[in-house]
């Protein structure tokens, strides 16, 4: 039986860091990865399950709280970035997800999503 390609959505209002985003995890995971815009993203988090969102902390928190809601509530982990050191340390109501800030090297962001896949993974018994 073949093993699971895990399914990625990249969620940043950027277009190109999210392209490129999306670019290196297929790349140095070979997973399936899709993106979108944080408006597109709420609808697409509706009607889909993703392994991991990758979202960007938005200015307004209430949309990255929406987003990263919608995505637990599917059962997928969440692996935030975001370009202010105040976000180091987690997002509020969601620190047991990592955040990884911008611009961060290839390696980093890939790191942080393996991390996620391999504690949620089952166990072979």
């Amino acid at each position: 039986m073949p093993d699971h390609k895990p399914e990625i959505l990249v969620i940043d209002s950027e277009y190109l860091i999210a392209f490129d985003t999306a670019q290196i995890l297929s790349e140095e995971l070979g997973c399936e990865v899709e993106t979108a815009t944080p408006e597109a993203g709420r609808e697409v988090l509706r009607t889909r399950r993703f392994d991991i969102v990758v979202i960007e902390v938005q200015d307004d928190r209430a949309m990255t709280e929406a987003l990263a809601a919608a995505a637990c509530a599917a059962g997928g982990a969440v692996v935030f970035t975001s370009t202010s050191e105040e976000d180091r340390d987690g997002v509020d109501g969601f620190c047991q997800w990592p955040v990884v800030l911008k611009p961060f090297p290839s390696g980093e962001i890939a790191r942080s999503v393996t991390a996620i896949l391999h504690a949620r993974r089952p166990t072979a018994r």
